[in-house]
């Protein structure tokens, strides 16, 4: 499967290498380990630059929504978003939108069903901000997710946006790698899947918000 270049992601020597074993290719933008329109407000402001806001403002898939794999959780500062994609004043672009921070959950580990799932809820103060962000990563495709990447309206009882489907590439044992970001309200739900039964059907199922929690 084709993704986004590994340099342009910055991400560590070591985690290149496990993504690379698990799936054959190395990760689309917001793959690899790294509800409403009053999460801006629940969320309070960010710790400076650190991207932490109040689980409560920002619910990412359940620990057992995934099972199998290992699991880590992580903040989202702006630093980290501005590695998903080579995008010129993406920083100052979120710091206009109203950028507060938000939560990262990642599974991750050998599996004959998906071997890579990135859970993020990203927090803005207002709507405009989401919306904003939302119809970035639309607008920027190619660049956070390759060329060929097919892209779909999406709608789910998580929000609205936008589902991508990176071009496979002709890697070995390369697996399948879909992608939804969707905005709900002030909030930006971001879900990325991969491995052999990473399915269109299988990321509207996750996107569920019954299968999202805030510990």
């Amino acid at each position: 499967m084709r993704y986004v270049p590994m340099a342009r992601l910055a991400l560590s020597s070591l985690l290149v290498v496990l993504v690379a074993t698990l799936t054959g290719c190395g990760p689309a933008a917001g793959t690899a380990g790294s509800a409403g329109s009053s999460a801006g407000s629940a969320a309070g402001s960010a710790a400076g630059g650190s991207g932490v806001v109040a689980a409560s403002a920002a619910p990412v898939l359940a620990t057992t929504a995934v099972p199998g794999l290992a699991v880590t959780t992580r903040a989202v500062p702006v630093t980290l978003l501005e590695k998903d994609a080579s995008v010129p004043g993406l920083g100052a672009r979120l710091e206009t939108d109203g950028y507060l921070g938000g939560r990262e959950r990642t599974f991750q580990g050998p599996s004959k069903d998906l071997t890579l799932v990135v859970s993020r809820s990203l927090v803005f103060d207002r709507t405009a901000g989401a919306a904003d962000f939302v119809r970035l990563v639309h607008d920027k495709a190619t660049t956070y997710f390759g060329l060929g990447t097919e892209v779909a309206p999406l709608t789910t009882t998580a929000g609205t946006g936008w589902l991508f489907r990176p071009a496979a590439c002709a890697c070995h044992l390369a697996n399948p790698l879909r992608l939804g970001v969707v905005q709900d309200g002030s909030r930006v739900v971001w879900l990325s899947i991969n491995g052999p039964l990473a399915t269109d059907a299988r990321l509207t199922a996750l996107l569920a918000p019954d299968l999202s929690t805030t510990t």
